[in-house]
């Protein structure tokens, strides 16, 4: 990912963030869908998509093409 230097240092660290900011968007309302991303495959939609990053943008976009696919895993 472009923005691995940005990302939490272990996926503990990670798992406890996510966990906040769904428990934050769940008070406001806001139903959050939990979405595996494979690296492989996010890859492979970057380049369909002709995606010049590989960072939280695209990862949003890979997220909300697989969510409105019906696919969460």
């Amino acid at each position: 990912m472009d923005d691995g230097a940005r990302l939490p240092a272990t996926f503990d660290e990670w798992e406890e963030t996510a966990k906040r900011h769904v428990a934050s968007a769940a008070a406001n309302g806001i139903e959050i869908q939990p979405i595996i991303v494979d690296p492989e495959e996010f890859l492979a939609f970057c380049k369909v998509e002709d995606f010049e990053g590989r960072g939280g943008a695209e990862r949003a976009h890979f997220a909300i093409a697989r969510g409105a696919m019906g696919r969460t895993s």
